[in-house]
């Protein structure tokens, strides 16, 4: 049997006791911010299983999810990987994976989710500079991870989230949290910054990649930034790679549209708050976790829209990352 360790972790307020192998604890230790002493509201019993070899049945999808009476079943292609039952007090999650962080993630996120109404999710980054809270929105591929990497590595921004942002109305301001997930990057941002070295080395990433071996050995070996392809990793991973201060929360004082063109230039403007809502209600994530689907459209529209008039409101357009430099940046903050 597979020695588990056991360990509390804490998340605005809802504490989780997690029992799981060594290498799932490692890489969920790396995505709380917090250890507690507290008394659990939440309990997840991981067991390892014998691995299973993943068959590429190319006749089947790379992920699904099947639904039986009192359990969930993840298969990769044909495979079943992971089974999850939650018997109303604990999760109870069997894997034939290795390093299995995502069952863990799901659960404690349908956890949350079922008990905190007061939150919605956004599709966005949140980074602080100079205890200013900039919200990075827009659509995939638009930039925004781009963007948050150059402004730590060029004017020391710190970072609160990245990927998703959960947003809350506090005392008539809206803050923005960190959400418990593996952070995702694009592989021309990962390839031209700090994170680098990673690309080789993914088993440093603490985290369990999306891609399957043989597509990401493909990338590896093609020699290319342009891939649309991203990667994952622990929270604390990031963090230690750029050299930037991870923090829990923080208002939101602006919101950053950022988008790439095709031509060699570069244009910042500050753009209004009509011009900013559709980009931001398009950003509006749902709460898709385990059978727990939630969407923050209703939220949005009674505890953080009305807010939203008192931000300021920027755009920026760009070719590559070579044209942020601090100037650029400075004036984007300004």
């Amino acid at each position: 049997m597979t020695e588990k360790i056991i360990e509390r972790f804490e998340y605005r307020g809802e504490v989780l006791e997690l029992a799981a192998p060594r290498d799932i604890y490692e890489s969920i230790s790396k995505m709380f911010d917090e250890t507690t002493m507290e008394y659990p509201d939440c309990f997840i019993n991981v067991d390892q299983k014998d691995y299973l070899s993943i068959v590429k049945d190319k006749s089947r999808p790379y992920c699904r999810i099947e639904k039986r009476q009192n359990s969930l079943d993840y298969y990769r292609y044909n495979t079943l990987v992971r089974t999850t039952r939650y018997n109303g007090e604990n999760y109870l999650i069997d894997t034939y994976v290795e390093n299995d962080d995502r069952g863990v993630i799901a659960c404690f996120n349908d956890y949350y989710f079922k008990n905190n109404d007061d939150n919605m999710l956004i599709h966005g980054n949140l980074a602080v500079n100079n205890g200013e809270g900039m919200l990075i929105t827009g659509p995939k591929r638009a930039g925004k991870t781009t963007l948050a990497i150059s402004m730590i590595e060029k004017i020391g921004a710190n970072m609160v989230s990245e990927g998703l942002t959960l947003l809350e109305n506090k005392e008539d301001r809206i803050n923005g949290h960190y959400l418990i997930k593996p952070i995702h990057v694009r592989l021309y941002p990962l390839l031209h910054s700090n994170l680098h070295d990673l690309f080789t080395n993914l088993e440093m990433t603490y985290t369990t990649q999306i891609l399957d071996t043989d597509a990401i050995k493909k990338i590896q070996a093609s020699g290319r930034d342009d891939i649309d392809a991203s990667f994952t990793m622990a929270r604390e991973v990031y963090a230690e790679r750029l050299g930037v201060e991870m923090l829990k929360e923080h208002t939101i004082d602006k919101i950053i549209i950022p988008s790439y063109t095709e031509e060699e230039k570069i244009d910042i403007s500050t753009i209004s708050y009509e011009e900013a809502l559709k980009t931001i209600e398009n950003q509006i994530w749902p709460k898709e976790m385990l059978e727990t689907k939630k969407t923050c459209e209703g939220y949005f529209e009674k505890e953080i829209k009305d807010k939203l008039p008192e931000l300021k409101f920027k755009s920026i357009e760009f070719h590559s990352k070579d044209q942020l430099e601090k100037q650029v940046l400075e004036e984007l903050l300004e």
